[in-house]
């Protein structure tokens, strides 16, 4: 049996990822990872991944889950693995690509303010973040970490075919599933979102029609009577 794990949305931590959970959007965080793995309980579990990244650490925290889970884990890219979520995606034991999907690294990147030290400091601390993710590139693909730093400094975007080809995935495969290709200048609403809207749409309608449908019985009745 292969259970599936949805990887979708931002890359975040535990406790904004948690919140979110609750109010149903989606997200991958540590902590709900954790519980999918022990929930699977060792069978092999198959990764469907359409994320843009987000939080390094916590992509390093999922990716260890991967490492540690004593089942085998496929990870299968249906839309996009950006940034950190290639980090996730690279971790599998058979790292899958949609035909349609896309890949991208780059170097790691944060917000700075102060003074001379306080930029240096911050400044050597990408660098160290920067080899540590490419340790995780190195070991799938078996370049050397200056070939990999080399790919994340020029933001490298690979197709299916070209992750393949570089070693960040092992095979090509066909899905069936549709995958959203957007050309917008604003955010679109979450398809999550829209099936609760057509959900309470749906609820709204047959309530008219039930209110039409009793009117409709009581005139009926009223005619009848006379």
């Amino acid at each position: 049996m292969t259970v599936k794990i949805p990887i979708k949305g931002e890359v975040m931590d535990s406790d904004w990822g948690t919140i979110l959970d609750n109010v149903g959007i989606a997200n991958v965080n540590p902590a709900s990872f954790q519980k999918a793995l022990n929930d699977a309980n060792g069978d092999d579990v198959e990764l469907d991944i359409a994320s843009s990244g987000g939080i390094v650490e916590s992509a390093a925290e999922i990716a260890s889950l991967i490492h540690d889970y004593s089942g085998k884990v496929t990870t299968v890219v249906q839309g996009a693995a950006y940034s950190a979520a290639s980090v996730i995606a690279v971790s599998g034991d058979v790292v899958k690509m949609a035909p349609t999907s896309l890949m991208m690294i780059h170097r790691a990147s944060t917000q700075s303010a102060g003074n001379t030290n306080d930029l240096s400091h911050d400044a050597t601390m990408l660098a160290t973040v920067d080899k540590a993710l490419s340790a995780a590139y190195q070991a799938k693909t078996g370049k050397s970490q200056e070939e990999v730093l080399n790919l994340m400094n020029n933001e490298t975007w690979l197709t299916a075919q070209d992750a393949v080809d570089q070693g960040f995935a092992d095979e090509v495969q066909e899905n069936d599933k549709e995958l959203a290709v957007t050309n917008s200048l604003s955010p679109l609403i979450s398809k999550q979102a829209i099936e609760k809207l057509k959900a309470l749409s749906t609820a709204k309608i047959d309530d008219v029609k039930n209110s039409h449908q009793s009117i409709l019985n009581n005139k009926l009745k009223i005619l009848k009577e006379e």
